[in-house]
């Protein structure tokens, strides 16, 4: 158990260091400059994912190889599913937390083996925000019983 005299120098510390806690999530975490590399980084280091990304305007494009993208019945293999899903929530991430005003971010998922067949996301950020708020579809004008 700690001392008191260490407790009582302590408190004053944490208690100036807590508001910087909070206050540090408040912040725009990726600058526009920088919002392609963020995204490759982002998507090789927690994904292991390796994507191509551009933006243009108020779009960001990611391309995204994905090997045996299909199945034997041609849907979407589950393990594919499960990688384009990590880009997306990656995308989303980035596309949420930048100065940057985009408007859409397209996610397009190719078999290297079937280049001639791709999978397209396309995502509205505003519906992004609108649904990680929480008033997607009214759900805060919902009434309880």
């Amino acid at each position: 158990m700690a001392k008191p005299e260490i407790k009582a120098k302590l408190f004053p510390v944490s208690f100036l260091l807590l508001p910087l806690l909070f206050l540090s999530g408040c912040g725009q975490t990726y600058p526009k400059a920088k919002i392609p590399e963020a995204i490759v980084g982002l998507c090789k280091k927690e994904y292991n994912a390796n994507v191509d990304v551009k933006t243009t305007g108020t779009t960001v494009a990611v391309y995204i190889p994905v090997e045996n993208l299909f199945g034997g019945e041609l849907n979407l293999d589950s393990a594919a599913s499960k990688k384009i899903g990590d880009v997306i929530m990656g995308v989303s991430r980035i596309t949420l937390s930048t100065d940057a005003k985009f408007n859409f971010y397209i996610i397009i998922a190719q078999d290297p083996k079937m280049p001639e067949i791709e999978v397209v996301y396309v995502r509205y950020v505003d519906d992004l925000k609108r649904f990680f708020y929480g008033i997607y579809h009214g759900m805060n004008s919902r009434k309880g019983p």
